[in-house]
């Protein structure tokens, strides 16, 4: 695909998953190239894990149900999504210098292991971190199920054992 193409693709990708985060009382931390970082607030820890994996399924469709078919029609390949969800505690901050760019930013474990949860999912697979499975609804949970961590994970819970990965059932 030309670049220009390319870049007028991801902004319009990218619009309309914006669009849809909200939606689930979620919000755009910062957008990555071609991705985005979200998070969801409380209420309550419980809803917002909810509210997230149900906000997760429902990108998932838009893209493969909604984008895809349009993306295809113009004869151009379909994109591939892969989506890392993980819950804790998070710190707003400012990060940066001031002589040359500062911003907000929300800073925690939680922020980098919800990244490395997602490059362990496969195209178009929705992975998640213990904490997340825990604290979800029943309903949720049953559509849950472990995956084999990757070679050389090194992510342990406070308890010193692996830190688990899970994959949703998206069938």
């Amino acid at each position: 695909m030309p670049p220009e193409k390319y870049s007028r693709l991801i902004s319009v990708l990218l619009y309309e998953i914006s669009s849809v985060v909200p939606l689930f009382h979620g919000h755009i931390l910062k957008y990555t190239g071609d991705g985005i970082i979200a998070y969801f607030p409380e209420p309550s820890f419980i809803t917002k894990n909810d509210l997230a994996i149900d906000c997760s399924l429902t990108l998932r469709k838009l893209v493969y149900n909604g984008i895809n078919p349009i993306i295809r029609s113009l004869g151009y390949n379909q994109i591939d999504i892969r989506i890392g969800l993980d819950s804790g505690n998070a710190f707003v901050v400012t990060i940066g210098n001031p002589e040359t760019k500062q911003h907000k930013d929300i800073i925690g474990l939680v922020v980098s292991l919800a990244i490395k949860i997602q490059a362990t999912a496969n195209l178009s697979s929705i992975n998640l971190g213990q904490a997340t499975v825990q604290n979800l609804h029943t309903g949720w949970r049953m559509i849950c199920s472990q995956v084999d961590l990757p070679k050389g994970w090194k992510y342990k819970t406070s308890d010193g054992v692996p830190y688990q990965i899970y994959k949703v059932d998206t069938k």
